[in-house]
């Protein structure tokens, strides 16, 4: 994955304990590696409209391995902490936004959650899944990586305001697993996303930004290019529009 902000790539690889064949594609695009052996674990890895890439390891049986250690290519200086919610944050010596793995979850054949957590190991993530029990396998567990903080923008004309209106869509990044101090950089990604840089524009955005828990609701933050700048302040005690 590359990163639109800094142009720098992002990518996770397989898990080093899996023991896999040549790939096959599917025809939605995901590229699975079965086991070689038996006793192992499958694989499907697969790129989201987002930019965002999914890895399911598929774990067939209690004999398999149930720990798994996927590394990262991270630019030089990326710091890497586990969050609250026990997802993987990768940010620059400044607190920027460079990549973030979702909270680890897994589940197995009949849909029940399965114990699992993260570590880390230098550039490299640590998957733990408990063991279940032998009926219910096999048990999936889905890292999922991305670097896009806004997946897109679309833009309306407003014929009554004579102006357009920008809709914002943050990926679960964006909305939940980035910091207050990415919304320099997610700024800068919507406005290489579509919109244009107005201080009504970037106000009405930063607004959203900083409100993500509370507009929540929205399924994307709208922008108004025809509405008067507030000013930030202005904006916050205006619900952002």
């Amino acid at each position: 994955m590359t990163d639109l902000k800094s142009g720098t790539s992002v990518a996770i690889g397989l898990p080093v304990e899996a023991e896999v064949e040549r790939p096959a594609v599917a025809q939605d695009g995901t590229v699975i590696y079965q086991e070689s052996g038996e006793g192992g674990v499958d694989i499907a890895a697969q790129v989201i409209a987002d930019g965002s890439i999914r890895v399911q390891t598929i774990i067939s049986d209690r004999t398999s391995p149930h720990e798994f250690s996927y590394p990262l290519t991270l630019p030089a200086g990326t710091i890497l902490e586990l969050t609250d919610d026990g997802g993987v944050l990768a940010s620059d010596a400044h607190g920027g936004f460079v990549a973030g793995v979702r909270p680890p979850w897994a589940k197995d054949s009949q849909g029940n959650d399965v114990a699992t957590a993260y570590r880390i190991e230098g550039n490299t993530i640590v998957q733990t899944v408990a063991e279940s029990d032998a009926r219910v396998y096999p048990v999936v567990a889905d890292p999922w990586l991305g670097i896009d903080l806004i997946e897109k923008v679309t833009r309306v004309w407003d014929s009554a305001k004579k102006g357009y209106r920008y809709s914002v869509f943050p990926t679960w990044w964006g909305r939940v697993g980035a910091s207050r101090l990415a919304r320099g950089d997610a700024w800068s990604e919507t406005k290489k996303k579509g919109v244009p840089q107005t201080s009504t524009l970037e106000n009405q955005f930063l607004c959203h930004y900083d409100n993500r828990v509370l507009v929540a609701f929205k399924g994307s933050w709208n922008l108004e290019a025809y509405t008067k700048d507030r000013g930030y302040w202005g904006f916050m005690a205006n619900l952002c529009n």
